[in-house]
């Protein structure tokens, strides 16, 4: 149920800072934690990790695609 749910999504967020603990560049498992972020509704750390991960891998197109998506809400619309 949701409580499962809810234990397992926070020991694979756990997983993740382990992860870049090590491997701060790990550009995998910095995008999973964007994307939970997001999930989240929380566009700026999400937008600002994604930015992170085009620094270290800037041909990834799937990331960039996701910021832009995010571009908007966070930087706001151009008129």
């Amino acid at each position: 149920g949701f409580l499962l749910a809810a234990t397992e999504a926070l020991l694979a967020v756990a997983d993740l800072g382990r992860v870049l603990a090590r491997e701060p560049r790990h550009y995998k498992a910095m995008t999973t934690w964007a994307m939970v972020l997001q999930k989240q509704e929380q566009k700026k750390p999400a937008y600002a990790l994604y930015q992170r991960i085009l620094q270290v891998y800037p041909l990834n197109e799937t990331v960039k695609e996701l910021a832009d998506h995010l571009r908007a809400d966070v930087k706001g619309r151009d008129l």
